[in-house]
């Protein structure tokens, strides 16, 4: 009995207001994430520079007018907008970002589109992860699979080959245009 009366109490209720019966089945979908093409990015970012990471400090908040970040130093290479070349250059990331693992090293060389700094002095890579671009050792820029769909949507055409890499003078170059624009 007490089987049918649930039965009965489920049909009812679906009848008499489904909506909340049917928003226990119905799963929410994460809205789709667009990212950026390099025309994009470029325009947003107030800093966009290749360099190296020569140190990394935490900082950590002393009051309530600051804010749990890391600090990280460059040393610069090529600048399009911000720090300049052969200069080294320290920006600031709020905590959380490194905590979910968009982290640096130590060594590691990258060509990186930053947004401006906040009124707190923190920034991030324009796109997320899109817009922090390793460089290998030759010279060449190492593509992940979204960064290949950022460019395949530039408005500049990038040439890149089998392995997704392009050159860095190419890509600097493309990157200088499309900031002049």
């Amino acid at each position: 009995m007490y089987r049918s009366f649930s039965r009965c109490l489920l049909i009812f209720g679906f009848l008499l207001g489904g909506v909340p019966l049917t928003a226990q089945v119905v799963r929410t979908v994460p809205p789709l994430r667009v990212l950026p093409d390099l025309g994009q990015m470029t325009r947003r970012a107030g800093l966009i520079f290749t360099g190296t990471v020569t140190s990394i400090t935490p900082i950590h908040a002393t009051g309530s007018d600051t804010v749990e970040s890391v600090q990280i130093t460059f040393q610069v290479e090529q600048a399009v907008r911000g720090p300049r070349a052969g200069r080294t250059f320290t920006i600031r990331e709020w905590t959380g970002l490194w905590t979910s693992g968009q982290r640096y090293r130590v060594g590691e060389r990258l060509m990186l589109f930053l947004y401006p700094p906040s009124k707190v002095g923190l920034t991030s890579p324009v796109g997320g992860a899109a817009g922090r671009f390793a460089v290998n050792g030759n010279g060449q820029v190492l593509l992940s699979p979204v960064q290949v769909e950022v460019l395949k949507a530039a408005p500049a055409r990038i040439p890149m080959d089998y392995k997704h890499r392009v050159a860095i003078r190419g890509f600097t170059s493309a990157v200088r245009r499309m900031a002049e624009e």
